[in-house]
């Protein structure tokens, strides 16, 4: 009966936690990479996210679902709007000014 305090006890801090954002799994199947990547994403700051203490000496991180979406918002911006070609100098100073 103990047991079955406990795993219950777990998934109810889990389901407590979606609330607060998205386990690195789940994000990266949602940004469609790797969850190596995820890490990296949060170390150098695009992913805003927190480390939480479970049961058992387990930790689980969850990412910020607004910082998921910028990210997203981003990647969909820059897919839209690509720069135009730059000239570059050496063609810049092959016009004729007649």
């Amino acid at each position: 009966m103990a047991k079955e305090i406990e795993v219950h006890d777990v998934y109810s801090l889990l389901t407590g936690m979606k609330m607060l954002g998205l386990t690195v799994k789940e994000t990266a199947k949602e940004l469609n990479v790797s969850e190596r990547t995820i890490f990296r994403m949060i170390q150098d700051g695009r992913l805003k996210a927190s480390k939480h203490d479970m049961p058992f000496g387990k930790d689980i991180w969850l990412i910020n679902p607004l910082s998921i979406a910028r990210l997203e918002v981003k990647k969909q911006m820059a897919k839209e709007n690509k720069p135009l070609r730059r000239k570059r100098k050496s063609e810049q100073g092959s016009t004729d000014k007649r």
